[in-house]
């Protein structure tokens, strides 16, 4: 899946959920962002609210759609 820096994303993340993420910065291995809106992510042992920063593994996102300027 390719991702654009700047762009907000919905996504379905095997380990944290279904949420919304505003793309910081990607590399071959990770998506860094910062969570939108008002879901919960599952994080380990705490819950990640939005605004707060979020690190995703790629291979482990099995759905991501661009959000609409709609939202």
């Amino acid at each position: 899946m390719e991702f654009i820096t700047g762009k907000t994303y919905n996504i379905d993340h095997t380990k944290k959920g279904s949420f919304s993420i505003n793309v910081d910065s990607i590399d071959d291995v990770f998506v860094y962002g910062t969570v939108k809106g008002r879901r919960t992510v599952r994080y380990g042992y705490n819950i990640k609210r939005a605004g707060d920063k979020l690190t995703l593994r790629r291979s482990r996102i099995t759905r991501a759609a661009e959000q609409s300027q709609a939202f």
